[in-house]
Formats: structure tokens, sequence, C-alpha cells
């Protein structure tokens, strides 16, 4: 689960990383700047920070649809019958669905950044599932999430993100912990059923 598309990923990379040191040396380079390429790439750094931010929300809002009809289509195609699906797709992560169903004991996930694979498992393979929040000081949180492994690796699915600290007594963290709690319990089930 959460395969990515290696070719992908470099291919998303070098484009942010190209299309920032052509803006940070056109900048300088407007400017008069003598040395504009080398002023440039520094300038590039920031540049490239701020792309990838801008990348993160393009790449939730153009593949989004993809990934959902790539969702749709592999759960008929795989009968789904009772699903409970999450799709995440908070500004500061890039975004997933994931689709649980509880009869049949079948977990599937398609993430944004390779809206194009379908990814399916069997409940029975997923251990350690549960719930939780990073905590922050004075019982403040910034991520909560649900996870379990699967093939000894981690997969952690968030439910709220925020680049600042939050209560987790807030309406925002409370709604996030309890689809957190929500999503655990429903892989449970399905793992019961499961066998």
């Amino acid at each position: 689960m959460k395969k990515y598309s290696a070719w992908f990923l470099l291919i998303q990379t070098g484009t942010i990383m190209f299309i920032s040191s052509i803006i940070g040396i056109a900048i300088y380079a407007a400017i008069g700047v003598r040395n504009a390429i080398e002023s440039g790439l520094i300038l590039s750094i920031p540049v490239m920070i701020t792309l990838g931010f801008i990348y993160v929300c393009l790449v939730n809002f153009i593949t989004g649809p993809m990934a959902k009809k790539t969702m749709e289509r592999g759960s008929k195609e795989h009968n789904f019958k009772r699903p409970v699906t999450l799709t995440n797709h908070d500004p500061f992560t890039l975004g997933s669905i994931i689709r649980i169903d509880e009869e049949t004991g079948k977990v599937a996930y398609v993430s944004f950044q390779n809206p194009f694979t379908f990814q399916l498992v069997q409940a029975k393979d997923i251990m350690n599932v549960k719930s939780g929040y990073l905590a922050g000081p004075f019982g403040t949180t910034r991520y909560v999430y649900f996870e379990f492994f699967y093939d000894n690796k981690r997969v952690r699915i968030p439910t709220f993100t925020s680049r600042r600290m939050e209560m987790v007594t807030s309406s925002w963290v409370s709604a996030g912990i309890s689809k957190a709690d929500a999503f655990r319990d429903a892989l449970l089930r399905a793992r019961k059923v499961d066998g």
C-alpha cells in the first residue's frame, strides 16, 4: 500500500526545481544583476519552497478527480459491497483515498500523486491498527491520523493537518479524532469479517 511510481516522483521534483531555477534567474536578469545565474540560483531556493506548496495544492486539485474515478472503477471491478471511504486532501498534505469494505474485508488505496494505480489488499493482512495524534505543548496538536502496518511497513493516513497548533478540544481536531477512530473501527471490523 501507498506505493508511488519513482519516475512520476522524479519528473515532478525535477520540474519544480527547473521552473524555480528559471524564475530565480529571470528575476535577477530583469533587475540587471551582473551574476544573474549565480544570484538566481540562490533565489531559486525560496521560489522552490513556494512552488512546493503550490504544487501540493495543484496535485490535489488536478489529480483528485482522476484518483476518485480510479477508486470507483476498481471498487466496482472488485465487487465492494458496503464500503466506507476516507478522502484526505488537506491543504498541506498530498491527497489520498482509502476505502474499506466491512463485508468482504477488502481495503483499497489510491494516492492523488499516483492517481491511476488502484492498490488492493485484504484486511487480514493488516496489523496493528490504531488511531492517534502527535501531541504538542499544552494539549495541542497539528496532526491527527489512523495507521496500520502492511507488509512490515507503516501506513499512516492523516485525518487532520494544520500548520499551526490547535487545541485537542477544538472542533476541527475533535472531528479529525472522531474520523480517525471511525476508520480504525471499520478496519478492525473488516479484519474480523475476513478472518
